[in-house]
């Protein structure tokens, strides 16, 4: 008999080139004008930003927050909050990859809930009203942050990075337009990409899988193994670009529902700690999860992964994967990335409990570093 299980999005999504122009109605529907724009800095800087700033020129930018940075301090999430309120803006919009998305839905939570962030991270504080409305607009094809409510800051005095996820920050609306993958450089499309891998593979694999969710993870694997050695070879190829972003979508689509697993798990100590771009970090021990979880996913699920990976069993699996992660930069050893053997003890501590327990075969602590020991 199979289980029950549920399945609710939040998010309108539009996609495809030149769906940037649509952003003007998406924010008078969501909410209209005082708007704040978050962004980071490569967003001014390849115009971008500039672009936004014209598009809503009719609605009103009540004010720009565009100093977000890579896995951004918790700190700059209550800056941003603390930025909306003063301008008295109604809409929140954000734009770059994961972490400036990450910052704008933490903040309008933030505005609309109190704060600071911390004690939602940290200390079990529910959120309890609504969010101030967010329209999402990525510019990686990975992250997924446009269509889901999870947001990752990080405390980089305690080498941790911390998420949370109340419904109330899905985006409003996403407006996913391909054009803008066209200057990504090959680091981010590749790191993004695994990260997106990532999303769809776990998805699959964790104890919250249901249909729905496993047809969008599989085709987002389908799609990520076709399609992401094309832009990263040519980012140019517009077509790539926009399966790539799809697969992201889907990926996403996929883990708002189910969470992730032991991937992530690992990956917040080395991002935290050593600095590993958040999708190498993930996909470090993706192979060897691959392995961990084949036989608790039965026969049918494997059947369905090794088509849409086109690999004829497991082991192959397992090895495309790897080789596949490999060409496009993902390190294979912790000294690529300054993990020395002492370290290995204290790295457990620093996972996340809850990604470990979501893991279909079951994974403990101890097995962070029985995973990680093939990693030396």
């Amino acid at each position: 008999m199979s289980k029950i299980w549920t399945y609710q999005h939040k998010t309108k999504i539009t996609f495809g080139a030149g769906a940037l122009e649509k952003l003007p109605e998406e924010v008078v529907t969501a909410g209209g004008g005082p708007v704040l724009i978050v962004a980071d800095p490569a967003m001014r800087a390849i115009g971008a930003l500039s672009r936004v700033e014209a598009l809503l020129s009719g609605v009103g930018v009540a004010a720009v927050y565009d100093s977000v940075s890579p896995n951004p301090e918790h700190t700059q999430m209550d800056e941003c909050a603390a930025l909306a309120l003063s301008a008295g803006c109604k809409t929140i919009v954000g734009i770059g990859g994961g972490s400036t998305l990450d910052v704008a839905k933490a903040s309008a939570v933030i505005a609309s809930n109190g704060g600071p962030v911390m004690e939602y991270l940290v200390g079990g504080r529910a959120v309890s009203k609504p969010a101030m409305p967010v329209i999402a607009i990525p510019t990686t094809a990975g992250t997924g942050s446009e269509v889901n409510p999870f947001m990752v800051a990080t405390d980089s005095q305690k080498d941790l990075k911390l998420a949370f996820a109340p419904e109330q920050a899905f985006p409003r609306a996403a407006v996913l337009d391909p054009e803008l993958l066209l200057t990504l450089p090959k680091r981010q499309t590749a790191s993004t990409g695994v990260d997106a891998l990532s999303h769809a593979l776990e998805a699959y694999w964790a104890k919250r899988a249901q249909p729905v969710s496993d047809i969008n993870a599989l085709e987002a694997v389908r799609l990520s193994f076709r399609w992401l050695p094309t832009a990263f070879e040519n980012g140019s190829n517009i077509a790539a670009r926009e399966k790539t972003m799809l697969a992201s979508l889907l990926a996403s689509l996929a883990f708002s529902s189910t969470g992730t697993c032991a991937c992530h798990s690992i990956s917040y100590p080395l991002t935290a700690r050593y600095g590993l771009d958040h999708g190498f970090a993930c996909a470090f021990t993706m192979p060897e999860i691959l392995e961990w979880n084949w036989e608790a996913l039965g026969e049918e699920k494997q059947n369905a992964l090794l088509a849409a990976m086109e690999v004829p069993d497991g082991p192959s699996a397992v090895a495309k994967l790897r080789d596949f992660c490999a060409s496009l930069g993902t390190p294979q050893k912790l000294s690529d990335i300054g993990v020395k053997p002492e370290d290995l003890e204290s790295i457990p501590a620093l996972t996340a409990q809850r990604n470990l327990d979501n893991t279909l075969c079951d994974f403990t602590k101890a097995n962070v570093i029985d995973i990680l020991k093939q990693k030396f």
